[in-house]
């Protein structure tokens, strides 16, 4: 599955839309290495790339310096920034880019390590180069050369490089091209680095696919349905609508438009934030939680949602099988809210433990004219299970609590739906298809 990363103009704000398919399931902040918010406000550097450069099947980020063209890789564990490398070339040495007549087009894993590569076009003659990357060093470079083996010049200012990826599932990137005139596109088929063979791109139908609707715009690629074959993410300019085009090699399979976690088709008309990237940034597993004698407790939080709506939950299990479940809403909007928070104790061996509240909190318009909001809504509630005795072992050997809160008139799949987005992250966060059992203790 491929997530979406997007970028706030003003403050450099980064947000991860993970997916499913063509639909939102949840949203979270990049942090830094200490878990605070990572605001990218330095105009001096700029995103240029995303991709695993590590073969840890988790997406990091390529930065360029605008001054002497230093190169940074963010390596990520999920949303948040593991550590901070320089690039350097063959020798270690530092690499500088700063030649203004190569610029970054793409980046991917062409030659089938697992590990991404840097695509580079040269202003001039159009001349292509690759460099093959072993994390933040470059091993070797090579110049793109066509079928016959003949170095290749795109000098045909008409196309551009709209995209790369893996388009026929080889495991080598391909290159996407598209025409500025009648808005046909291409794919170059890749091996290594070199052209195996070009095909125009078709509709469901076959047809040559022509994009010369200039109100949308491709925004990124990436396997959005999990076949194995990069699909290419649009945007339109106009009501922010994302679509995706699901590909098999050069045909389109089907159009899907992007929906957000309760179904309802995303509108992204605010042109402050941006896409600047696309890949594959996991839920990652909290640290285990602490322990203390015959107790064991969770925590999940901050909370937020797509609504003025946020929160936290809080657990508490013991080794008689009694638990406390408890959290806190705010409302932080105008409008009353009223808010369903779920959550999901996973243990390594994928038994999962599911809590649900229902709550009210109320924004400035109950307040009005005179009166005061009750913003906050603070739950306890207590219970106990035997299946929390027998699975003692893996819950204090290491399970984790994941939750999600949101505007129960929002939910278009109902609390199941809810519910059933949640435990597929938790079962994601150890490394698993699905859960293996469920136990419900607070519905």
């Amino acid at each position: 599955m491929t997530d979406i990363l997007w970028r706030h103009r003003d403050d450099g704000v980064f947000q991860i839309w993970r997916m499913t398919d063509a639909k939102i399931t949840n949203r979270t902040t990049l942090v830094d290495e200490v878990r605070k918010p990572m605001v990218g406000d330095d105009p001096s550097w700029s995103l240029v790339g995303t991709g695993d450069f590590h073969n840890d099947r988790k997406t990091d980020i390529l930065w360029r310096h605008a001054g002497d063209g230093a190169f940074q890789i963010w390596r990520m564990d999920g949303a948040r920034i593991a550590s901070r490398s320089m690039v350097v070339d063959e020798q270690g040495k530092p690499m500088v880019g700063d030649d203004p007549s190569w610029h970054i087009v793409g980046t991917g894993d062409f030659d089938a390590d697992g590990k991404a590569d840097i695509l580079w076009r040269h202003s001039g003659d159009g001349a292509f180069q690759i460099w093959f990357m072993d994390g933040a060093r470059i091993t070797h470079r090579a110049n793109v050369v066509d079928e016959q083996g003949k170095p290749m010049l795109g000098d045909d200012r008409s196309w551009s490089i709209v995209g790369t990826g893996d388009f026929t599932g080889d495991g080598k990137t391909d290159i996407l091209w598209r025409h500025s005139g009648d808005g046909a596109f291409q794919i170059w088929f890749m091996d290594g680095a070199k052209i195996t063979r070009r095909a125009n791109v078709v509709d469901e139908q076959g047809k040559p696919m022509l994009g010369d609707d200039r109100s949308w715009s491709i925004v990124g690629t990436g396997d959005f349905n999990a076949d194995g074959r990069t699909d290419i993410l649009w945007r339109h300019r106009g009501d922010g609508t994302l679509q995706i085009w699901c590909m098999d090699g050069a045909r389109i399979t089907h159009r899907p438009t992007v929906v957000d976690e309760q179904g309802v088709p995303m509108r992204t008309e605010d042109t402050s934030w941006r896409i600047v990237g696309t890949g594959r940034f996991p839920v990652q597993a909290p640290a285990p939680a602490p322990t203390h004698g015959d107790t064991v407790t969770f925590d999940a939080g901050p909370l937020t949602s797509g609504l003025p709506l946020g929160g936290s939950v809080h657990l508490t299990v013991r080794q008689n099988g009694d638990f406390t479940f408890s959290g806190h809403a705010h409302d932080s909007g105008f409008d009353n809210i009223d808010y369903v928070i779920s959550a999901v104790l996973v243990t390594a061996s994928g038994i999962a433990f599911t809590f649900q509240h229902a709550g009210h909190v109320e924004g400035t318009s109950a307040g009005l004219p005179f009166g005061t909001p009750n913003r906050n809504d603070d739950f306890t509630t207590t219970g106990e299970n035997p299946m929390i005795t027998r699975e003692l072992d893996g819950i204090f050997a290491g399970a984790h609590l994941l939750a999600t809160i949101a505007g129960e008139d929002t939910l278009v799949g109902g609390l199941q739906g809810m519910l059933g987005d949640l435990l597929s992250q938790a079962a994601e966060a150890i490394g698993k298809a699905a859960v293996a059992a469920v136990v419900a203790l607070v519905v």
